[in-house]
């Protein structure tokens, strides 16, 4: 193991590729972690392995990874699905018929103002996108979705949000060579929600009945069941199982993940670099707050994190 000032490299001085940890830090990693320097390296090791991997490298290792986490993500469709359906229903002739005021002078009908605010209010929203990412971290990704899915029996399960444990989901099951499009998927599942939305609204404009606005409705009670089946099937996050020192039981995830038929992923080193990372966030973050996201060079990341979402 080399020493300089300052940090502690586990690997040869003349690798470029070196993990580089501050003494303080390691200091700290190495109280809760035996063999660090050997963890350091086998992390150095994945690390590099997966920066050369290319997306059919990735693909052909990581099979399962990419069907779980599109298979979760389709739980977006129903997100697209239901935020069209209830903007489109102002507009909708037997809808208005049924909860808006009239007939008009025109012969329409109308829903006010004030229900049309309050249907199309995302307070629940905003709670649910909150409380989902604290409550996967409390009890795990797969619990997190049944519950998701489970309040969606009223078509709209805004106490859990699904875009936030699904997007992380996917981050955290796959390797950096698809993470960026199994977690853009999430849009695309969106889109496809909205198009099928569209499709069974204009199907049914002719009916002058109750069932024009009701089916609609009904028709996002489909979608929880096989939602559900998916996750039961699904594995859970390895990285959250390492982060509560479930370390067998991330190895035998991440084992079942790789295909049985590759031989160049290390599973060994890929849990290492996991443990790695794991124990550095605590090592960093020991004594931080909220408040924190709103100093320095955080607040820099906070107005990045939240620009992009409202683009």
């Amino acid at each position: 193991m080399a020493e300089s000032t300052g940090v502690i490299r586990p690997v040869l001085d003349d690798d470029p590729d070196a993990i580089r940890l501050a003494d303080d830090v390691l200091e700290k990693m190495a109280n809760n972690v035996d063999n660090i320097a050997l963890i350091t390296q086998e992390a150095n090791a994945s690390t590099n392995f997966e920066k050369k991997m290319t997306i059919g490298q990735a693909i052909r290792m990581y099979p399962k990874a990419a069907f779980f986490a599109l298979t979760l993500s389709v739980s977006l469709v129903i997100e697209g699905y239901e935020t069209f359906l209830l903007g489109s229903f102002f507009g909708y002739p037997t809808f208005q018929e049924k909860f808006g005021h009239g007939p008009l002078p025109d012969g329409t009908y109308q829903l006010s103002a004030s229900w049309q605010s309050g249907l199309q209010a995302g307070v629940g929203e905003i709670l649910g996108l909150w409380a989902a990412g604290i409550i996967a971290e409390r009890w795990g990704y797969k619990k997190t979705m049944i519950g998701s899915a489970a309040s969606s029996v009223d078509g709209r399960g805004d106490f859990m949000r699904y875009p936030t444990l699904t997007t992380a989901y996917a981050a955290e099951v796959s390797p950096p060579a698809l993470r960026p499009y199994l977690t853009t998927f999430n849009n695309m599942a969106w889109v496809i929600g909205q198009t099928i939305s569209s499709g069974v609204l204009r199907g049914l404009l002719s009916r002058t009945d109750e069932w024009g606005w009701r089916i609609p409705y009904a028709t996002q009670w489909v979608w929880p069941t096989p939602i559900i089946i998916g996750v039961l099937f699904a594995p859970e996050s390895p990285w959250w199982l390492v982060r509560y020192d479930r370390i067998e039981d991330a190895r035998k995830t991440l084992t079942n993940l790789v295909a049985a038929r590759d031989t160049d992923c290390d599973v060994g080193n890929n849990l290492a670099m996991m443990i790695h990372t794991n124990e550095h966030d605590k090592a960093v973050s020991e004594g931080t707050s909220y408040r924190d996201c709103f100093t320095g060079v955080d607040l820099r990341r906070t107005e990045i994190t939240c620009m992009v979402w409202i683009l």
